[in-house]
């Protein structure tokens, strides 16, 4: 175990791609811990006054966002600071790329494709129709998928920043919602599926992209 935390003061945790590596956040601090032997972990913040929202990449990149309408990224090595990126305001999600050549940062309904390496904004894509509630890079870069309220998870293709495809293609619950709302997706490892697990009705949905068809799942006994 890492600690034993409050749920509610747990506001932000990511595992790096090549599960090595956990960053969480807890009343406004980000800790930043090896997974091989966490019980051992000092429980020292390593950083101070981030809204929660962290995403790690394989290579050793953290991205989070902050309380002064700024995304930084560091470097989880020797937590040095690697960039700081101004927003227009309070940024709401980030998310890298497993190899670390693509930021997404969503900033006030829009999302900003980053260079990591040079701070570089490549592009942006077009301002979603909701509330950007989570956010995935594929592990290429190729793909941005940001969940847009309970109603749909939208793809971009970083390339040209057009929308490659939309999730689900026929609405389905609750007047077309997927969930009451969308907590998170993800990426499989190879790029070929995308997971979303929802909130009120506690569900969980993945499709193969390849084909859009909904991988069905069944409990465990």
């Amino acid at each position: 175990t890492i600690g034993e935390y409050s749920f509610w003061s747990l506001a932000g945790l990511a595992i790096s791609h090549d599960g090595e590596t956990l960053a969480l956040v807890r009343d406004g601090d980000v800790y930043v811990r090896g997974l091989e032997d966490v019980s051992t972990a000092d429980d020292a913040p390593v950083l101070a006054t981030y809204r929660g929202l962290v995403s790690l990449s394989a290579d050793g990149l953290l991205s989070t966002t902050t309380t002064d309408r700024t995304m930084r990224l560091y470097d989880t090595g020797d937590l040095s600071l690697v960039m700081t990126l101004p927003m227009s305001k309070n940024a709401d999600r980030t998310a890298l790329a497993a190899d670390g050549s693509i930021l997404a940062v969503a900033n006030g309904g829009g999302i900003n494709i980053v260079d990591p390496s040079s701070g570089v904004v490549l592009g942006s894509l077009p301002e979603s129709p909701g509330q950007i509630s989570a956010m995935a890079v594929s592990p290429d870069g190729a793909l941005v998928a940001a969940a847009v309220g309970a109603s749909s998870v939208v793809i971009w293709k970083t390339s040209d920043l057009q929308v490659e495809r939309t999730l689900p293609e026929e609405p389905i619950n609750q007047g077309g919602a997927i969930f009451d709302s969308i907590r998170d997706i993800r990426f499989s490892p190879d790029g070929a599926l995308l997971a979303a697990a929802g909130g009120g009705l506690s569900q969980t949905r993945v499709w193969t992209l390849t084909d859009n068809s909904e991988v069905k799942l069944s409990p465990k006994a």
